[in-house]
């Protein structure tokens, strides 16, 4: 195997940032306004002497902590992006799926 140089590492990053993000808008795609998620966010269980509780606290919108995440995400993807760019030279054929990268963020905003 040849040498990789720090272009191609950063292109591999970006590559899975990408993915990365194109997967969490996938799983997060509502179908109706009537759908529910529900996800444990903390369980408890207590013991005294020979009796036993256990509370459990659900978590019924994902949405806030989706939008925080994908908004890190993208900017980190668009930072690489910008770091590519200085790092390649213009004739590089990754530069164009860097472009579509680039648009599809652009729609998702």
């Amino acid at each position: 195997m040849g040498e990789v140089s720090p272009a191609d590492i950063l292109w591999m990053n970006i590559e899975l940032q990408f993915a990365s993000i194109m997967r969490t808008q996938q799983i997060m795609f509502v179908e109706s306004k009537d759908e529910m998620i529900k996800e444990i966010k903390k369980e408890k269980e207590s013991w005294r002497d020979t009796s036993s509780s256990f509370e459990t606290e659900w978590e019924f919108d994902r949405q806030p902590t989706f939008l925080n995440s994908q908004r890190r995400e993208m900017g980190e993807l668009r930072g690489m992006l910008k770091q590519f760019n200085k790092m390649v030279h213009e004739g590089d054929e990754r530069m164009l799926q860097a472009e579509r990268m680039k648009a599809t963020l652009d729609k998702t905003k």
